[in-house]
């Protein structure tokens, strides 16, 4: 595309350099195959500013895809370490896939932290659910060998 562009840009720049040639100094236009130093310096000069606008334009572009995409490896490293509230940032400049991207990033990251914070919550009532029996046989047994109760079988069977 940009090799397109910087053709397109080459031929018309020519197209609008022999038009003006031919208004303004017909004579200057020699029939000779050979190209005067005028139009070489021309066609290197069209050469130049074409080459200019593709490098301009496919920069623009590159960060328009790659500010995104680094955003969400930014946000990866950071969860990896430990930081599930890291969120991948884009631009109103983004293109739509890296914008879908981060978007998609984002919703997971969320999803992963509200499944964390479900993990701690039940991890809690889990321990919170087995500490009560735990506690309650530990107190049998110590009253059974402190000689609080006495070992009967209904004393085992509850």
């Amino acid at each position: 595309v940009m090799a397109l562009g910087i053709i397109l840009i080459s031929v018309l720049g020519s197209y609008a350099f022999y038009a003006l040639l031919m208004a303004y100094s017909p004579s200057s236009i020699s029939d000779s195959w050979v190209p005067s130093h005028v139009e070489w310096v021309w066609m290197l000069a069209t050469m130049l500013a074409a080459l200019a606008i593709a490098v301009a334009v496919a920069v623009r572009l590159s960060r328009r895809i790659l500010t995104p995409l680094n955003s969400v490896a930014e946000s990866l490293r950071q969860m990896a370490q430990g930081d599930l509230q890291a969120r991948a940032a884009a631009d109103d400049e983004s293109l739509g896939e890296t914008a879908q991207l981060v978007r998609d990033f984002n919703a997971m990251a969320e999803r992963l932290q509200a499944t964390e914070k479900e993990r701690a919550f039940w991890n809690a009532a889990i321990a919170h659910e087995l500490r009560t029996p735990v506690t309650i046989l530990t107190g049998r047994l110590q009253g059974l060998t402190e000689g609080v109760f006495e070992p009967r079988p209904e004393l085992f069977q509850g």
